[in-house]
């Protein structure tokens, strides 16, 4: 349908080197990342700050899920799932990885509202 959005995901292989990829975390509408709350502070999220990857060893949706955290450990959002597997093997072969923030668009449904860049060396 012409209404109907569609987009290629460019995967990561495992045997890549130098791996950039750009998109947006998975999940933050559930981590109050841009509404305001009275029972919730916004996460201050900045362009070009450094976030945190963490492996979520208790999630029952993906066992390679891993958590987007900002430096105060608090959870923004996870890696989608079509890079997990791929990211969660790159933390455990110590692969040098880098999530940056590049652009916050605040919206009502906060779908994908933060893009990130992610860098595997």
């Amino acid at each position: 349908m012409p209404t109907d959005s569609l987009e290629f995901i460019d995967p990561i292989f495992s045997d890549d080197k130098n791996i950039e990829r750009e998109f947006y975390i998975a999940g933050v509408r559930h981590y109050n990342c841009c509404k305001k709350a009275d029972e919730y502070a916004e996460l201050d999220l900045n362009i070009n700050e450094n976030l945190l990857l963490v492996k979520d060893l208790n999630n029952i949706y993906d066992k390679y899920a891993i958590k987007i955290t900002n430096k105060q450990n608090r959870l923004i959002g996870y890696i989608p799932v079509f890079f997990s597997k791929s990211v969660y093997k790159a933390i455990n072969e110590n692969r040098k990885i880098k999530c940056t923030i590049i652009n916050k668009e605040c919206n009502d449904s906060c779908e994908e509202c933060v893009k990130v860049k992610l860098t595997i060396i």
